[in-house]
């Protein structure tokens, strides 16, 4: 029997859950697996293909003698390839031949090989049968093309019109907000975006994580006159539901905080766009006004590469340094450990589409700051005031005055779901299609 969704999932089929779309992905499959016919593109064979999994998410060993080896080969290589991005190295990448295809065959080969995560699979791609389109599906992308060729067969599919295609649009910053993209961190990322964008204007359906995701769309359509007949519309993410079978692991989250007064969460990668140094200089100004302050990062596989929060870090004393703790990939046991230790969580992102943390931290009774920046004041409008405090993101005074306001008050309890968010992944589902 024909599955109604014919999911794409080409990008993320290999990597090991390292950024909220790829999580997305996985929860969607997860609570919809039934309806879920899974297709990958065949790059080597230039063919669609269905396979039987998205794949299963590993994690390595992490004691003796292997793991240390492991990780001490992850922190190398990952240092390389930070050394890569600074002024220094970009030349060399320019210039020399086969010095960029090296630098992103490394970056693959280190989440593939070395990361702390593996995906598994039990099929060889190139032996799985070819897929073909028909009526009776709907190709469903929820993901971001990771090649030249992946947005070509995308384009290719789309203009057949054999086939209705539904493409979930996360946000346009790479061309929007080019300053917060890193040329060499983020190889032809802008080019890639627009190939992307191209194929996604000739789909059927484009839905938008938000209202400013899809304001971004539609100015992008205007810019490039295009004249197709597509029905765009806006669906949030599902209410998070983080509880999990395991009991709740406090370790990293009793590392993060301690017994602290006040304590603080940023989640994010540590790039520009998340703005994180903001909230660390704020945290620096409570700790130079005498408060017991801690600052907990879950920064997933993420090395510093805005020179501003590297700055900022720098610039802490031993004591206040002690007081900020970075950490990598966590389990959903610990993330709900973490969001159930801390007082507020805070969004300073210059760049997001949606905010995931923000309603992750409000289904937990835990309050939030945002920075007043793209779609982060759409998501807050969504709740009571005093769940969601709304700062000028470049404020690090606003920041530590929020801070010390937000964890003075009564804590925040249960939140009521907004009307707007549908109330799992199963009517997420049902609303897609």
């Amino acid at each position: 029997m024909t599955k109604p969704i014919a999911l794409d999932i080409t990008a993320v089929a290999d990597l090991n859950f390292t950024t909220g779309v790829q999580r997305v992905v996985r929860q969607f499959v997860a609570a919809n697996r039934e309806d879920i016919e899974f297709i990958r593109f065949d790059y080597a064979s230039s063919t669609w293909r269905s396979v039987p999994e998205l794949g299963d998410i590993v994690v390595r060993e992490q004691t003796g003698v292997i793991a240390e080896v492991r990780a001490r080969a992850e922190k190398a290589s990952t240092s390389l390839v930070e050394n890569a991005k600074t002024s220094s190295w970009r030349h060399i990448l320019r210039e020399i031949p086969m010095a960029r295809p090296a630098y992103l065959w490394l970056r693959s080969f280190i989440t593939k090989n070395l990361q702390a995560q593996r995906v598994e699979h039990t099929y060889v791609l190139k032996n799985q049968p070819e897929w073909r389109p028909t009526s009776s599906q709907t190709y469903v992308m929820m993901d971001i093309p990771v090649t030249s060729a992946h947005t070509w067969a995308m384009a290719d599919l789309f203009t057949q019109n054999t086939i209705r295609s539904v493409v979930y649009v996360h946000d346009l910053f790479p061309l929007s907000h080019r300053e917060l993209f890193d040329r060499v961190g983020h190889a032809e990322v802008r080019s890639l975006h627009l190939q992307y964008l191209d194929a996604v204007n000739l789909a059927s359906d484009v839905m938008t994580n938000s209202e400013f995701t899809l304001s971004q769309y539609n100015t992008y359509c205007q810019l490039v006159e295009s004249s197709k007949d597509q029905k765009r519309s806006v669906l949030y993410l599902p209410w998070p539901n983080l509880s999990t079978n395991d009991s709740s692991d406090t370790t990293i989250a009793t590392t993060m905080f301690d017994n602290a007064a006040v304590r603080v969460l940023l989640i994010g990668q540590l790039d520009k766009r998340k703005n994180f140094r903001v909230v660390v200089s704020a945290i620096r100004e409570l700790l130079d006004a005498g408060v017991d302050a801690r600052l907990g990062i879950l920064a997933g596989y993420s090395q510093v590469s805005d020179d501003a929060l590297r700055s900022v870090l720098a610039e802490l004393t031993t004591e206040q340094r002690a007081r900020i703790t970075i950490s990598g990939i966590v389990s959903d046991a610990q993330l709900q450990a973490i969001y159930d230790a801390v007082d507020v969580v805070a969004v300073p992102s210059l760049a997001e589409g949606y905010g995931l943390p923000v309603v992750e931290a409000l289904s937990r009774g835990k309050r939030v700051l945002v920075a007043n920046s793209t779609a982060l004041p759409e998501i807050a409008t969504k709740f009571d005031k005093d769940a969601v405090t709304v700062i000028e993101p470049f404020d690090i005074a606003g920041w530590a005055k929020a801070i010390r306001r937000v964890t003075a008050m009564k804590p925040l309890g249960v939140v009521t779901k907004a009307k707007a968010f549908p109330k799992d992944w199963r009517e997420f589902g049902r609303k897609f299609l």
